[in-house]
C-alpha cells in the first residue's frame, strides 16, 4: 500500500515527507488556487523542494539494432547502467544526468547543424558514435558513472 498527501501547500507537503509516511503528492488545480500562487510556480515548489530528491536511482540504457550491412543480417547492442554521481561540482541523480545530458546534446548537434534544422528528428537521424562524441552525449559512455557514487 502506498500513501499520498492531497495537498498543494508547499507546508503541509514537506511536514509529511520529513515523517517518512508519504510516497508522493497529488494535488489538483483548486487546491492550488487555494494558495493564491500561480500554477506553475506551486508545482515547481512541490518537485524542487517538498520531496526529497534520491540518489539511489539507477537508469539502464539498453540500445540493439539488426539489420543488413555488407550482404549479411548484423546486429548491435549498447548497454550501460548510469548511476548518480558528481556533476559540475554537486551530486546529480540518474536521472537527472543522463535527461540533462540528452537534451543539452540533441540541442548541441543542432546548433552545430549536424541535425536537421526543422521537422521530426528519428532516432535514425543521429549515429550512436556521434551521439557518444558530442561533449554532452559523453556523458553515457563515462565508466566513472557506471560505478555507484
Amino acid at each position: 500500500m502506498q500513501i499520498f498527501i492531497d495537498s498543494a501547500d508547499i507546508k503541509e507537503i514537506r511536514e509529511a515527507a520529513s515523517m517518512g509516511v508519504i510516497d508522493g503528492v497529488t494535488t489538483n488545480p483548486s487546491l492550488v488556487a487555494k494558495t493564491g500562487r500561480r500554477f506553475e510556480e506551486v508545482l515547481k515548489d512541490i518537485l524542487e523542494q517538498a520531496l526529497p530528491a534520491t540518489m539511489q536511482d539507477v537508469v539502464i540504457v539498453f540500445v540493439t539494432v539488426s539489420g543488413m550491412k555488407d550482404g549479411a543480417l548484423q546486429q548491435q547492442t549498447y548497454a550501460r547502467k548510469i548511476y548518480s554521481h558528481v556533476l559540475a561540482g554537486k551530486m546529480r541523480s540518474a536521472i537527472q544526468i543522463t535527461t540533462a545530458s540528452s537534451l543539452c546534446a540533441m540541442l548541441d548537434l543542432l546548433a552545430a547543424g549536424r541535425l536537421p534544422s526543422q521537422g521530426f528528428i528519428r532516432q535514425e537521424d543521429l549515429s550512436l558514435p556521434d551521439f557518444l562524441a558530442n561533449r554532452f552525449g559523453r556523458v553515457f559512455a563515462l565508466d566513472e558513472l557506471s560505478k555507484a557514487a
